[in-house]
């Protein structure tokens, strides 16, 4: 049985812009296997089936070919300077890239916040794509975008997630929010008071 659903699933044209296709076979599919059919909904804006509820929280399915998946095609080439209101510790300058190429991950995120002591160097990119975690004040939407990697912090390896949310369409004047997973004690987050956020979606 799982091996039919495969073949129909690759039988499905997937060429980049037809990937609703793509998410009307599986959601056939999630209702051939008794998932009840009002539970299911599409998230155009993150690429995420929400199917419903149980014990353990809100249950979702995602594609994970970047081929099939436009969120995980992604990118963003910014510069800015946020106000840290998840600290209170002033100003923070970020500069940041991150794409998906043929051969995977490219990019980096390069952090100076003064008033936390704190200096972030990202260069290795892990994830790349909608937002799915905590990243306050960041929200999930079709302009914003998560990332994950390792790289360091104040010179001592580290790892970190970050969100950031466009700032070029009219009244969003653009999110940021950074936090250190593993290595260290560190979070900021707050609005874009100087540069350009640009998320795209090739």
């Amino acid at each position: 049985q799982a091996l039919s659903r495969l073949i129909r699933f690759l039988s499905v044209e997937g060429m980049t812009g037809q990937e609703k296709g793509i998410a009307d076979a599986v959601m056939r599919d999630l209702i051939e296997s008794n998932v009840p059919r009002p539970d299911i909904k599409y998230d155009s804006d993150n690429c995420l089936f929400y199917t419903g509820w149980n014990q353990g929280g809100l249950k979702t399915l995602e594609l994970t070919n970047p081929d099939y998946n436009p969120c995980m095609r992604k990118s963003t080439s910014s510069g800015v300077v946020y106000t840290d209101s998840v600290g209170g510790k002033g100003n923070v300058k970020v500069a940041l890239s991150a794409k998906r190429t043929a051969t995977g991950l490219v990019g980096t995120v390069a952090v100076s916040h003064v008033g936390a002591g704190a200096t972030i160097l990202v260069n290795q990119l892990t994830f790349l794509g909608s937002v799915r975690d905590a990243c306050a004040p960041v929200l999930p939407t079709a302009t914003s975008l998560q990332f994950e990697g390792s790289g360091t912090y104040n010179g001592a390896p580290a790892t970190f997630r970050g969100c950031v949310q466009d700032n070029r369409q009219t009244g969003n004047p653009g999110l940021v929010s950074i936090t250190c997973t593993a290595g260290c004690n560190y979070s900021s987050g707050g609005t874009v008071g100087a540069g350009a956020l640009l998320v795209t979606q090739n």
